[in-house]
């Protein structure tokens, strides 16, 4: 009798002993399972590669006035090529503003640090006192960490346009410096090349992620402007900047 008492006693703490070790087991194996899907789901479900699309301006804010408008000029771009990416699902694209809302550049470089995309294209335009003066001019970040890859995309911009036949005018890609001659008053310098020591713009200065500054036309030339604003140009251009936009993320998935 009592050698069958303690066998149940030794039969019971062995018991108790046991489960938790199987609970362990199981916790384990389930963690490791867990993590598999996971890393499953992460290769059939890519994250999506994520744009961001900034008109300049918004609101009543209409900035350059010229034979076009700088604000409505980017704003008809941006909203064409928002409608193209809308209908295909391998990037993602956000404004920084819809056209009836202004956003300084401070408040358009929180929202664009806070979303951390993988790119961001600005759409502006220029003004010049000689009338004559043309083209693209497309601006990579000089200082930022992420300086190669927005000179890459620049480039990828710049040999689309180039590229094409449609589009006749000259196409530049650098750097935009500002230096101050007097009291709050800058002179706008382009170089192709990187300076140290000189403010840039303020867009490309308060960004983290990769980010160009593509100036359009010259709202001061009007045979560009005329050229440019008509809604075969803004088609033509959109799609000029979607593929631009579809390389770059190709290469740098």
């Amino acid at each position: 009798m009592s050698n069958t008492n303690s066998k149940r006693k030794r039969s019971k703490k062995k018991t108790r002993t046991f489960k938790p070790l199987r609970l362990l087991f199981l916790v384990a194996v389930m963690a490791v399972f867990g993590y598999g899907v996971y890393r499953a789901s992460q290769v059939i479900i890519p994250k999506p590669f994520v744009v961001v699309l900034d008109p300049v301006l918004g609101g009543g804010a209409k900035g350059l006035e010229g034979y076009v408008n700088e604000a409505d000029y980017a704003e008809h771009v941006i909203s064409v090529l928002n409608a193209k990416f809308e209908e295909q699902h391998r990037i993602e694209a956000v404004l920084t503003h819809t056209p009836d809302r202004e956003m300084s550049v401070e408040q358009r470089a929180a929202m664009i640090n806070e979303l951390d995309p993988d790119l961001v294209l600005s759409i502006r335009c220029d003004y010049s006192p000689d009338e004559n003066e043309s083209g693209m001019v497309i601006y990579a970040d000089p200082a930022n960490r992420t300086s190669r890859k927005s000179m890459e995309f620049a480039q990828a911009v710049a040999e689309q346009f180039e590229n094409s036949e449609w589009y006749p005018y000259e196409v530049k890609t650098g750097y935009m410096y500002f230096h101050e001659i007097s009291d709050n008053r800058y002179e706008p310098l382009f170089r192709e090349e990187k300076e140290s020591g000189m403010a840039t713009w303020p867009l490309l200065e308060q960004t983290d992620p990769v980010t160009v500054i593509c100036s359009a036309l010259y709202v001061t030339n009007q045979s560009e402007s005329e050229f440019m604003t008509t809604e075969e140009a803004y088609e033509n251009a959109a799609d000029l900047y979607m593929k631009a936009i579809l390389q770059y993320a190709g290469e740098n998935r």
